[in-house]
């Protein structure tokens, strides 16, 4: 009875809130995005995930670019709620074609990007430049997709690649507990609590694209150690 409601309210207000970003697209993104941010706390409210909050002192007025471990589709809602800076997803172009909630993520001025498109790539780099000079923030997974069980995988360079043309801070988030409360394949999570940790940003300036590989592994190894302890696998040849 419990899931039956959670899925029928969390329909709701996703319709409700898809409906309203809509509106404000007319006023700018900036409002659209706390339309995202309303709805994400609406929805882990009805789905009884609470979050521990820890590092909210490293964040400052931005513009970053937010990074996050990825290991359930938890995580967006998560951070939506949570994450202190006007900030847009990047996502597959399959979310934006969800009745209401994908038309809510492109009037709330979310990224679409196809994989593997070189073109697109280019495109989205560019829309990076321009919410960076108003002053917003882009959020990306640099696992690329969602871990398969859970555990932190390797942090590609891409995500780290805009951040050092556009000289702006890097912001880590560290998502604990998160696939515990929804793992992959099960359609509502169970309720609970889960661990959100903001790391130091990472300045950029002065870098050039061959440090994001650095960059990469540095930060990727703060999250494994912040979530879990566990130590690094080696590093492929």
């Amino acid at each position: 009875m419990r899931d039956v409601l959670a899925t029928i309210l969390t329909v709701l207000i996703t319709a409700f809130m898809g409906t309203v970003a809509l509106f404000s697209y007319l006023f700018g993104h900036r409002y659209g995005a706390l339309c995202t941010r309303y709805w994400a706390r609406s929805i882990l409210w009805i789905l009884g995930i609470r979050a521990d909050v820890s590092g909210r002192e490293h964040v400052g007025s931005g513009p970053y670019v937010v990074v996050a471990n990825h290991s359930s589709m938890l995580d967006i809602p998560v951070l939506a709620a949570h994450v202190p800076v006007i900030f847009h997803f990047v996502s597959r172009p399959f979310f934006f074609k969800v009745p209401f909630m994908g038309w809510g993520m492109t009037a709330a001025g979310h990224i679409s990007i196809e994989r593997g498109n070189a073109r697109e790539a280019a495109k989205t780099l560019e829309g990076f430049t321009k919410r960076f000079e108003k002053g917003m923030s882009v959020c990306l997974f640099p696992e690329g997709t969602r871990s398969p069980d859970g555990t932190v995988q390797r942090y590609k360079r891409g995500p780290f690649l805009s951040a050092v043309d556009n000289e702006v801070p890097i912001l880590p988030v560290a998502l604990g507990g998160v696939a515990a409360r929804l793992p992959k394949g099960r359609k509502l999570p169970h309720p609970g609590r889960i661990a959100v940790t903001f790391g130091p940003a990472m300045e950029t300036k002065g870098k050039d694209q061959r440090a994001t590989k650095q960059i990469a592994r540095e930060l990727e190894a703060w999250t494994r150690e912040t979530i879990s302890g566990a130590p690094l696998p080696t590093e492929p040849s």
